[in-house]
């Protein structure tokens, strides 16, 4: 056989492994997730009392935040308006937290920005909403 030859079937069968590689390789990567719940990352609590207080207004934020996200009727459009660590909040004398977030998102009347009031508070697993309501409601 000549060289052009050889060279072309050498290409013939590249395209045949390629082909049959595409066709009947695994489509995707399976990711193992929990049964129910979102998934918990661990984070280090800082030591210092300062620091610690500061991580635990930045998770009772972030808890109120998927909260407020699981009310929405369109979460994709969802826009905070202030950072996380800029959110309004107050610390309650029993260890709560409440915040005043604003978020705009879509719904039926179009993009709208709602006040909303949330309150957090600590438990073994976390922490847990005890209020989520519009600004003015009781």
């Amino acid at each position: 056989m000549s060289g052009g030859i050889k060279w072309l079937f050498g290409i013939v069968a590249l395209l045949v492994v390629a082909v049959l590689a595409i066709a009947f390789w695994p489509r995707g990567i399976k990711v193992a997730t929990p049964e129910s719940g979102p998934v918990v990352v661990e984070e280090p609590v800082p030591s210092s009392p300062d620091d610690k207080l500061a991580f635990d207004r930045r998770k009772a934020a972030s808890a109120c935040r998927v909260a407020i996200m699981q009310s929405l009727k369109d979460p994709a459009t969802a826009e905070f308006v202030d950072p996380l660590d800029n959110t309004p909040w107050v610390a309650e004398a029993d260890g709560d937290y409440s915040f005043k977030v604003a978020v705009r998102a879509r719904n039926e009347s179009g993009m709208v920005t709602r006040q909303l009031n949330c309150r957090a508070h600590q438990e073994a697993a976390g922490w847990a909403i005890a209020k989520l309501a519009e600004s003015g409601s009781p």
